[in-house]
């Protein structure tokens, strides 16, 4: 079902494209990066005003997130984060912008700073689609893990010989109850 007719006062591009001078003044374009934040959007304006909002298809900063995109899938993290923090220059209230950043900061080991990006994400917009408020909570359970573990390996590691023998013994001990887990590098307890 197209946009114009589910959603009252909402005009698509292409018809303030064919008649500008009708919609001249009385408009309001926002570029939304997809659907699914279109609709988030318009259930919080369930009554429109008098204006007409356009969905403009293009924005650069959801250009900018996908250069971050791929430079994350090519590991260069510190180059995506140049083009998320570009991006967030553009348009600081979008959470997908926070979370992704959160992300690369993770990969970076900054999990203070991933955590930040992450809690910016989940309160950055308080009409944010329900995805990208999950994909902010579990963004931040996992920076919190992540700082946790390698806070445990740092001690570990700095620990006396004799500690990190006891701790090993520990753990093998524990491996040996747990089917679940075979390797050393695991542990139920």
């Amino acid at each position: 079902m197209p946009f114009e007719r589910c959603l009252p006062g909402w005009t698509p591009t292409r018809q303030v494209e064919s008649d500008p001078e009708r919609f001249l003044g009385k408009s309001l374009e926002i570029a939304f990066w997809d659907k699914g934040e279109f609709l988030a959007f318009v259930e919080i304006r369930k009554q429109p005003d008098d204006e007409t909002v356009v969905w403009v298809p293009n924005s650069y900063s959801k250009a900018w997130y996908q250069l971050a995109l791929v430079a994350a899938e090519e590991k260069n993290f510190d180059r995506a984060l140049f083009h998320l923090d570009y991006a967030l220059e553009l348009e600081a209230d979008h959470p997908a912008l926070w979370n992704e950043r959160g992300h690369v900061l993770q990969q970076l080991h900054r999990f203070e700073d991933a955590l930040t990006s992450y809690v910016r994400a989940e309160t950055v917009r308080s009409w944010a689609s329900p995805l990208v408020l999950a994909r902010a909570l579990r963004g931040q359970g996992s920076s919190l893990i992540d700082r946790l573990v390698r806070e445990a390996l740092s001690l570990y590691v700095n620990c006396p010989s004799a500690m990190r023998a006891a701790i090993e013994q520990k753990i093998e001990r524990s491996l040996i109850r747990c089917p679940l887990f075979s390797h050393s590098e695991f542990s139920c307890t």
